[in-house]
C-alpha cells in the first residue's frame, strides 16, 4: 500500500509540476504580449503627433508663399513673368518640401508599426519556444520518473525473490 502510494503521489506531483511551468509560461507570454501592445502605443501616438507637426508647420508656410505672391504681383506688374517664375518655383518647393515631409513621416509611422510587429512576433516565438522547452523537459521527466519506477519494481522483484528464496531455505532447515 506505502508503495503504491508513493507511486501516485511521485507521477502526480511531476503532472502538477508540468502543469504549473505551463501556466508559468502561458502568464509569461500574456505579460510580455501586454508589455509589447503598451510599449507599441507611445510610439504611434509619437509618430502621429510628428505627422501633425509637420502639417502644423508646412501650412503657414504655404500660407506665407501664397501671401508673398500677392505681394509680388502687385508691386511688380512690369517683372511680372520673372516674379510669377520665382514664386512659382517657392510654391512648388513649399509643397515639394510638405509632401516630403509628410511621406517622410507616413514612412516612419509605418517603420514604426513594422518594428512593433516585429518585436511582438519575437516575443511570440520566444514564448512559444519557452513552451515548447517546457513540454520537452516535461516529456524527459515523465521518461526518467518511469525509468527509475521501472528499475525500483525491478529491484523491489529481486529482493522480494531474494527474501522468499532465504525465507524458504530458512525454513527447509528448521523442517530438516
Amino acid at each position: 500500500m506505502g508503495l503504491g502510494t508513493f507511486f501516485k503521489n511521485l507521477f502526480g506531483s511531476s503532472k502538477e509540476k508540468a502543469a504549473e511551468v505551463a501556466e508559468n509560461v502561458e502568464d509569461f507570454a500574456r505579460e510580455n504580449y501586454e508589455k509589447a501592445k503598451v510599449n507599441a502605443a507611445p510610439i504611434i501616438d509619437k509618430a502621429e503627433e510628428y505627422l501633425e507637426q509637420a502639417k502644423e508647420k508646412a501650412a503657414p508656410i504655404l500660407e506665407k508663399a501664397e501671401e508673398y505672391a500677392e505681394v509680388a504681383k502687385e508691386k511688380a506688374i512690369d517683372a511680372y513673368e520673372t516674379v510669377k517664375e520665382k514664386v512659382t518655383d517657392f510654391v512648388d518647393e513649399a509643397h515639394a518640401k510638405k509632401e516630403q515631409t509628410v511621406d517622410f513621416v507616413e514612412l516612419k509611422a509605418e517603420e514604426t508599426k513594422e518594428a512593433v510587429a516585429e518585436k511582438t512576433e519575437e516575443v511570440q516565438e520566444a514564448v512559444e519556444e519557452k513552451i515548447h522547452a517546457a513540454e520537452e523537459k516535461a516529456v524527459e521527466v515523465k521518461e526518467t520518473i518511469s525509468e527509475k519506477v521501472a528499475e525500483a519494481e525491478e529491484t523491489l522483484e529481486e529482493k522480494a525473490i531474494r527474501t522468499e528464496t532465504e525465507i524458504q531455505r530458512a525454513a527447509d532447515e528448521i523442517g530438516d
